[in-house]
């Protein structure tokens, strides 16, 4: 065929008839040289196609994401005149793991993805919410992360905790090696001591039960020395410590732009969805903790089992198990983060199978997070002077005034370390 032939082939149109695996059909009028890239959006337009959904050559076969761009309408039309789309769940060589789903997605989606979960954004801490995204993304222009598939697809474990902020953290995922915490934050006994030193009078401690379904579909990272920090931030920084001599001011103004901004930015996480139940109780002696997690455990597992059949829930970590039949738990409510929502408990499966969507998952697990302070160590756009002065405000008033939730000493170790690794 010449190439004048082939050009009047590709401007041809023609009504094509689109069939769905769903069972729909539409009669839509394109051109056989449009790419797929446009009839997508054509199709989404017309509400006919989800962000989920591929081309399917020959009516099974999905062509990948990335080649849509660069395929013509024309080189996918059968005979028939049929254009084949939806989800190739009928082929089983046909991988539906999060990274693949995640790769399908060209760089906007990616970039759109990693915003709705506030990926750039600081982290802050509040007492009864736990580790909060702030309203400022810290970087800017962020490279795109890495991407792996996680070691663990699916998981359900119960803890408990003896503060709202901790059962906070845990609910989010926040791994505590990650943060540097106060001291009664980190280990489960020191926490009930602590809360029980509240009060000498007070015989019972509140203790905080969470059982959690993760449903991972993939770790990202990023290189942290690649993240260029806002230049507000930068600014913020370097006036909150700007002076000739150390004052109790300069570091009230710095807690307060690491508040405002973050006191840390995720680099390392993992991505899906997860369903959650929480309930308190009061208990005598932390030997008691035990008892009352397995009882809680036991008392949801009916209600996440429900969900696991469309999650491709394989795993469990901590077995729980109830030596009674009737348990205090009785009226548990899950909750979800990330997927579709949950209106009613019938809409387990729904909200698993809304997984399949990518632009329906969030950060369920924090692994590493980068103090944003590390992020004026870069010569292009950060101020070493001013991380340099931080550094040395912390060091100064951080014993004067301790942070509620944090241990800024074990912060400010964890920037000095970095920036001056050999002692």
């Amino acid at each position: 065929m010449s190439s004048t032939e082939k050009l009047a082939v590709d401007n041809t149109t023609k009504v094509v008839e689109v069939v769905h695996t769903s069972g729909d059909s539409r009669a839509i009028r394109f051109g056989l040289g449009d790419s797929l890239a446009t009839v997508r959006a054509t199709l989404e337009n017309h509400r006919f196609m989800r962000e989920g959904d591929v081309f399917l050559v020959n009516g099974k076969s999905p062509l990948s994401r990335s080649d849509e761009e660069a395929t013509r309408l024309s080189e996918v039309l059968g005979k028939d005149n049929v254009l084949h789309i939806g989800t190739p769940s009928v082929d089983p060589s046909f991988k539906r793991d999060g990274v693949d789903r995640y790769n399908q997605l060209n760089v906007q989606q990616q970039k759109r993805l990693l915003g709705l979960m506030n990926a750039y954004r600081g982290r802050t801490f509040d007492p009864r919410r736990g580790m909060v995204p702030t309203f400022h993304d810290v970087c800017v222009s962020p490279p795109l992360p890495d991407v792996n598939r996680p070691q663990t697809s699916s998981e359900k474990y119960t803890s408990f905790t003896f503060s709202e902020f901790t059962r906070s953290l845990t609910v989010s995922g926040v791994q505590s090696a990650s943060v540097s915490l106060n001291a009664p934050f980190v280990e489960a006994e020191a926490e009930y001591t602590h809360e029980k030193s509240k009060n000498t009078t007070r015989k019972t401690v509140t203790e905080h039960l969470t059982s959690r379904l993760l449903v991972r579909k993939a770790e990202l990272r990023i290189d942290p020395e690649r993240l260029v920090p806002d230049r507000g931030f930068v600014q913020a920084v370097a006036h909150s410590v700007d002076g000739t001599e150390l004052e109790l001011r300069h570091y009230d103004e710095l807690l307060k732009v690491l508040d405002t901004w973050g006191f840390y930015v995720p680099v390392r996480y993992t991505i899906g969805g997860l369903v959650y139940a929480t309930e308190s109780t009061k208990i005598t002696s932390y030997e008691e903790s035990d008892k009352e997690k397995e009882e809680f455990g036991a008392s949801v597992k009916a209600q996440f089992n429900k969900v696991g059949g469309g999650a491709s829930y394989k795993e469990a970590k901590g077995r729980e198990s109830s030596s009674s039949d009737t348990t205090k738990y009785q009226d548990t409510t899950l909750l979800a983060l990330g997927g579709a929502p949950l209106t009613s408990t019938d809409d387990y499966k729904e909200w698993a199978v809304s997984l399949d969507n990518a632009l329906n998952w969030t950060i369920i697990e924090y692994t590493e997070l980068y103090p944003t302070l590390l992020l004026l160590r870069t010569k292009e756009h950060g101020d070493i002077q001013a991380l340099r002065s931080a550094m040395k405000t912390i060091e100064h008033f951080r014993d004067r005034r301790p942070h509620e939730l944090l241990d800024m000493n074990a912060y400010n170790t964890t920037v000095q370390n970095a920036v001056n690794p050999y002692p």
